[in-house]
């Protein structure tokens, strides 16, 4: 796993993880940027950038992930909102793996009866897979046709009785 140090923005911790490709992807913070979609009870409901990818050269930063918060109640004000908090990259799959919560608050900022948000994982795929970004290894040669005295005998390859042509691997089986 690729991971970068925690980084802060305000009180909100951010984590940042590099993708196979060494792009890097940071959760959203205070530093997010933020729309206003609408009114909750006379509270405002915002979609919110909840993840990046900085670009690696000139710093820029393009949203992956956006949320939006959703009017529950309209007379009482109960607003869901959601957040982010860490984020694990899976190299061999080339999944992002982000753990948040969801949560609901009136108008007084008090919790929501019922209301069935708390902790989640989202995992999203679609990022390269380390498989297609590593150097592929050339296949070994077979011994019969690798140029060399393989079992010591004084004969090469094809003048060697013991090769039956030159996709066998066996200089020394008669």
């Amino acid at each position: 796993m690729h991971e970068l140090p925690d980084g802060g923005f305000g009180n909100f911790a951010t984590r940042t993880v590099l993708d196979n490709e060494g792009r890097i992807l940071v959760l959203g913070g205070s530093n997010a940027t933020f729309e206003t979609i609408g009114t909750c009870g006379g509270r405002t409901l915002l979609r919110v950038v909840l993840l990046y990818i900085v670009g690696t050269t000139d710093g820029s930063r393009s949203p992956l992930v956006t949320g939006q918060w959703r009017c529950l109640d309209d007379p009482t004000g109960r607003r869901e909102f959601i957040g982010f908090s860490e984020l694990l990259f899976d190299p061999v799959r080339g999944s992002l793996l982000v753990s948040g919560s969801s949560n609901c608050s009136d108008r007084f900022f008090a919790g929501c009866p019922a209301y069935g948000g708390g902790p989640w994982i989202l995992r999203i795929d679609g990022f390269t897979p380390l498989a297609d970004v590593l150097p592929t290894a050339p296949l070994p040669q077979p011994l019969c046709s690798n140029g060399l005295d393989d079992d010591g005998d004084g004969a090469i390859d094809a003048g060697d009785a013991h090769c039956k042509s030159s996709a066998d691997n066996d200089e020394s089986r008669p």
